[in-house]
């Protein structure tokens, strides 16, 4: 009887073992399977459309607020001025490669829980070409950190993305390429500053080691029409100047009608710049109250907001004790002679013509 029994035992043990194997070998199979949705899942494109094929940008924001950016011989907003393309073109490639994970909601009545209904959402974004939608997207609610809740329109399902609508402001000013003004300093050949005429100049001189060498090396060396009595232009003063031209931004567009509460008849600095032959004219004027500054440039037909920073740097830079330093005295130690400073006699502007500083 005893042995019967201890058979049974070891009988129903050994079936629990084997119960517990298989068990273990399915809860192992089965994560192994769900890691493997979840990858392929995770790896899925939300849209589908080519970035290059795109002209027409939409975005839709709550109270009927709107931003439409066109591409017609290069990107602009909808009042026609420039677009930051670059700007343009990083969205849309982010957009065509955004990819979601497993669906949140699978019903249009989950959709106003995670603000994605049609009439209520965050962002709605509408891409087209010519009169034919290519891709069409909702975004609604932070789903943490960068990251919200997104839908196709074509699709009923929502999902989580790495998109914010940050990254789609409804503001047309952050859309402007406000790199627009930069002028490079290989374009700059002359610049009036108050008072003040510079003009670029090449330097000939021999090949370094051959004196008697004809072959000349130029430098492009920048000299005063007129230099004050015991001062010389400081030639890393004018580069400093220059690279504010090369890098010049404003906030933003401000129209094409002069805003009230600046005096532009009566510019704080005015800068005129030589370049191919043309002229551009800088002119700055303050609010009459707060801390705004105003800029107008002569070939341009708006009006310019610029920050505070911005301006006190060209005030700083763009001036006549900036621009020049004493002039150094070297003294001969046997002779005791004076090397002055050499400043050619004649120097014109490169356009030989008078600039013009009026407004």
């Amino acid at each position: 009887m005893k042995k019967t029994m201890k058979k049974s035992m070891q009988r129903i043990i050994r079936i629990l073992v084997i119960v517990a194997v298989v068990q273990i070998a399915l809860v192992a199979v089965a994560y192994m399977g769900g890691n493997e949705l979840q990858a392929s899942q995770s790896n899925v494109t939300l849209l589908s459309f080519q970035p290059d094929s795109v002209d027409t940008v939409t975005i839709y924001g709550p109270d009927k607020q709107a931003v439409k950016l066109h591409k017609h011989h290069g990107w602009k907003t909808d009042s026609g001025f420039p677009a930051d393309t670059g700007k343009i073109d990083q969205i849309l490639q982010r957009l065509s490669s955004l990819k979601h994970g497993l669906a949140v909601a699978t019903s249009p009545s989950a959709w106003a829980r995670f603000k994605l209904a049609k009439d209520d959402f965050e962002r709605h974004i509408v891409l087209s070409k010519g009169d034919k939608v290519v891709a069409e997207l909702y975004l609604g609610n932070g789903a943490g950190a960068r990251q919200s809740y997104a839908r196709n329109s074509h699709d009923q399902a929502a999902y989580s993305v790495a998109l914010g609508s940050y990254d789609l402001p409804l503001d047309e000013s952050q859309w402007q390429d406000k790199t627009l003004l930069q002028i490079t300093d290989d374009q700059v050949s002359g610049l009036d500053i108050a008072d003040v005429a510079i003009v670029k100049t090449s330097s000939g001189q021999n090949s370094a080691g051959n004196k008697d060498s004809a072959t000349k090396q130029h430098k492009q060396v920048w000299h005063a029409v007129s230099t004050p009595a015991g001062k010389q232009l400081d030639q890393h003063a004018v580069q400093q100047a220059l690279h504010l031209l090369a890098t010049l931004r404003f906030e933003k567009v401000l129209g094409k009608q002069p805003p009230d509460g600046f005096d532009l008849a009566h510019p704080i600095l005015t800068v005129a710049v030589h370049r191919q032959k043309k002229l551009r004219q800088y002119r700055f004027a303050k609010a009459n109250s707060g801390d705004k500054y105003l800029l107008k440039v002569s070939d341009r037909p708006e009006y310019f907001a610029v920050s505070s920073y911005t301006f006190k740097e060209w005030q700083k830079q763009m001036a006549a004790n900036t621009l020049f330093v004493g002039t150094p005295v070297n003294q001969s130690a046997s002779t005791g002679q004076v090397d002055k400073a050499v400043v050619p006699a004649s120097i014109t502007r490169p356009d030989d013509k008078e600039p013009s500083t009026k407004p």
